[in-house]
């Protein structure tokens, strides 16, 4: 008898006892379910109201801002390509570009703090976009000449980053991959004005057509180490790259490259290196390797001479004279023999 209880309920027992598993497992992916269409339709209600930051590919917001940029404005096909650190995001003027004769058409994709042996990534990834590019410009000061890590080198997915360029798949694609939920509650509120408003701080993402950012910032929007500026450990690691790259170009891509030492604050260099011995040294360095690899060296801080009313911090150049430095640049190339348009 007892065996015969055990019998028959033993079916809607072991029922009972597999359903609170099943349940909770239905219930579980219930919750994710609702979680994630809420998680798509809130990115989606700030991507219509351009209160989305860019997806967080590395969270280096001029990397990931410019990348979103270049997605959304398709260049008509450019002749050159600028990149470098943040001397070379704020510090190149389309509009000079526009105005010449022919007129050039550029894109720059200048990052904050990007280092020499960090030039290669970035520009592949824009070469391979962009085959219309025939001139890469740098513009640098040494502060991009220390450090240069092999593990830095490459900061990015290039093919996650080349997908988005091409646009292979929604923008919400590229969100959930790289899901940064703290990062895009924080800048929700402000993103939208800083990429359209006047640039008001070092953190502006107001790109002109061109993909440059214009500054011209008084000493309080300016941290105290960069308006004091510092002097480099240069590593030999560091040129050792900019060869690398420059002999990469001349013979994989048939590209020119065109490096250009900026122009610096003079007060910042006669507290740093007062005798001009390192930047002599960092100078000569220059000019052997561009004799060696064969590309262009510009020296617009001996050629300008640039006053201290002409940079708001030790290395950046307020925005009104940046037009000045731009056509430098272009008539330095010219007596150099550069096509300017192939």
């Amino acid at each position: 008898m007892d065996k015969l209880r055990r019998g028959t309920r033993a079916p809607w027992l072991r029922s009972a006892v597999a359903s609170g598993p099943i349940r909770f497992l239905l219930g579980a992916a219930t919750g994710v379910a609702v979680t994630l269409a809420l998680l798509v339709v809130a990115l989606w209600t700030l991507d219509g109201a351009g209160a989305l930051k860019a997806p967080a590919f590395t969270n280096r917001a001029t990397f990931d801002e410019k990348l979103r940029f270049v997605r959304a404005h398709p260049s008509p096909a450019p002749e050159w390509l600028f990149v470098g650190s943040s001397t070379t995001l704020w510090g190149v003027d389309a509009t000079t570009l526009a105005s010449r004769r022919p007129p050039i058409t550029a894109l720059n994709v200048g990052i904050r703090d990007l280092k020499v042996h960090q030039l290669a990534a970035v520009t592949k990834l824009y070469l391979d976009l962009l085959p219309s590019i025939r001139t890469v410009v740098v513009i640098s000061t040494p502060m991009d000449f220390e450090q240069c890590g092999d593990a830095t080198a490459i900061f990015f997915d290039p093919q996650e980053a080349a997908s988005y360029l091409r646009r292979d798949h929604h923008e919400l694609y590229y969100q959930l991959r790289n899901l940064d939920i703290l990062g895009i509650v924080r800048r929700a509120p402000r993103i939208a004005a800083d990429r359209r408003e006047p640039a008001i701080g070092v953190d502006a993402l107001a790109f002109d057509r061109s993909g440059s950012i214009l500054l011209d910032l008084p000493p309080s929007a300016v941290p105290a180490t960069v308006m004091r500026g510092s002097m480099p450990d240069f590593a030999d690691r560091c040129y050792e790259a900019l060869g690398a790259f420059a002999r990469g170009l001349r013979r994989r891509e048939g590209r020119r490259l065109v490096f250009v030492l900026a122009p610096m604050r003079p007060a910042y260099l006669a507290a740093l290196d007062a005798d001009g011995a390192l930047l002599d040294a960092h100078r000569r360095r220059l000019a052997g390797l561009a004799a060696e690899e064969r590309f262009t060296f510009i020296d617009a801080h001996r050629g300008l001479d640039l006053d201290e009313a002409a940079f708001f911090d030790a290395y950046h150049l307020r925005a009104s004279i940046v037009p000045q430095v731009t056509r430098y640049i272009v008539e330095a190339m010219n007596k150099q023999s550069l096509s300017i348009v192939k």
